[in-house]
């Protein structure tokens, strides 16, 4: 998260910097016509700056998963800078057509312009010349799409819009994009094309037309991309999950324990990310999935047996790989369908035997558990040299940070590994920072890619 931040923060100061660089931010003090001139500028390069960003996150580059600690974190920055175009963009809407309205409504008087002698002023050439007689174009053009790319944003963030609908016009998203392009360049004011703010928006420009173009051609994740059969399915009614295993082909380069995918088991559906509940063996080419039935798409899975499909796999993606400077000491918290990555994980070490001198603590939080699972569930921790407690929540009540800390004495000298519903990991993460514990040790996944 704190990579997260600092890089949501750095996007924010560079263009307030660039903008101010321009020097034209003092003559706001003449009056709101003055300012409006100079903030039409800034919340256009700021929503623009954040358009940008985000058609190139969802290219799921390697290097953007490696900076900010995994796909997961990077598409939490997506959706920051998703609002932050969107609230941005609508300042820039209702500055430049909103005080147009306002001065035709009596309510502002536009400031007499000067007279000027058009017959004396220099003649614009080469790309002014062009720019200028493109104003009318890129003004109409990008009125209409903003008007598009809110309907996009509000999609992406109503919930109760089924997945498969966004996931498919999401990627509208990118063709918009290319409409703005051209709305943003032949608007800049041509001046500030010799400045920082000129390079800003050029910069951005042409990585976002890539990665647009890349988005449109569905060549996003390029290179990992793998064909697929589901082997084995089995219904886990108690828990309203399903688990699917494939057979994935010779070109899958592997996969760390606790990393996920997207799955494509149907091309109307689109894809979805689940985590990999297995741990890679070259020569067992399986990848074992837990799919909850939590939304209208794994609902579905749960009821329909899949054996034999075709399917399509893109990763893997993620950074919650049981790695940091405490690794030696490690408490597992794992609720609900949250036991996924931590299934991989002992699957791993019960196979390799490679937990000699770690000490790991293992919580699993759960509403119930047949017999036979947690069996299977015991013997596979005690393979792996795992310390293994099942918390049955009617039970025992809800788990928290409170005890977290009585159950494991060293809980400051160890590192601890969330997954399980978002709002249970924000209070639990919160509770231990509250109390001395370092953020920076408590990794959980934001997984959340909408």
């Amino acid at each position: 998260m704190r990579n997260l931040k600092i890089t949501y923060f750095v996007f924010i100061f560079i263009c307030v910097a660039v903008w101010l660089a321009t020097g034209e931010f003092y003559g706001i003090k003449d009056g709101y016509f003055a300012f409006r001139r100079e903030a039409i500028q800034l919340t256009g390069l700021l929503a623009f700056v954040a358009m940008s960003m985000d058609v190139v996150i969802a290219c799921r580059l390697r290097v953007i998963d490696d900076a900010l600690g995994g796909l997961d974190k990077a598409y939490r920055l997506h959706k920051w800078l998703g609002i932050t175009a969107l609230v941005t963009a609508v300042i820039h809407f209702l500055l430049a057509k909103g005080t147009k309205w306002a001065v035709g409504w009596g309510w502002l008087v536009k400031p007499v312009r000067q007279h000027i002698d058009i017959a004396n002023l220099p003649q614009k050439v080469g790309l002014e010349y062009v720019f200028s007689i493109s104003r009318k174009n890129a003004e109409f053009f990008g009125e209409w799409a903003f008007y598009i790319a809110v309907v996009l944003c509000l999609i992406a963030l109503i919930k109760l819009i089924p997945y498969r609908f966004f996931a498919h016009v999401h990627t509208i998203f990118a063709a918009v994009y290319l409409v703005l392009v051209f709305h943003a360049v032949v608007l800049t004011k041509f001046a500030y094309w010799g400045e920082p703010f000129g390079l800003l928006v050029g910069v951005s420009s042409i990585f976002g037309v890539i990665a647009a173009i890349t988005v449109l051609l569905k060549r996003f994740g390029f290179g990992r991309h793998i064909a697929a059969t589901v082997t084995d399915y089995a219904i886990d009614k108690a828990n309203d999950a399903v688990r699917l295993t494939l057979k994935v082909s010779n070109n899958w380069a592997g996969h760390k324990s606790g990393q996920f995918a997207f799955v494509t088991l149907d091309k109307g559906e689109g894809a979805h990310p689940f985590t990999i509940a297995s741990h890679w063996n070259p020569q067992k080419p399986f990848l074992t999935f837990f799919v909850k039935g939590l939304g209208d798409y794994t609902d579905k899975l749960v009821k329909q047996n899949l054996t034999g499909r075709k399917a399509r796999v893109d990763g893997p993606y993620g950074k919650f790989c049981f790695s940091d400077d405490k690794s030696h000491e490690q408490i597992w918290i794992g609720a609900g369908i949250g036991i996924t990555p931590f299934l991989a994980r002992l699957d791993e070490l019960a196979s390799s035997k490679k937990n000699n001198k770690a000490q790991i603590d293992f919580v699993y939080v759960a509403q119930t558990i047949s017999e036979s699972e947690k069996q299977k569930l015991v013997e596979l921790a005690q393979s792996a040299g795992v310390r293994l407690k099942i918390w049955l929540t009617p039970e025992e009540g809800r788990f928290n940070g409170s005890l977290l800390r009585h159950l494991f004495v060293n809980w400051k000298q160890s590192s601890i590994w969330f997954c399980g519903p978002i709002k249970f990991g924000e209070t639990l993460e919160d509770d231990m920072v509250k109390s001395g514990f370092a953020r920076r040790h408590f990794h959980r996944e934001l997984f959340q890619l909408r």
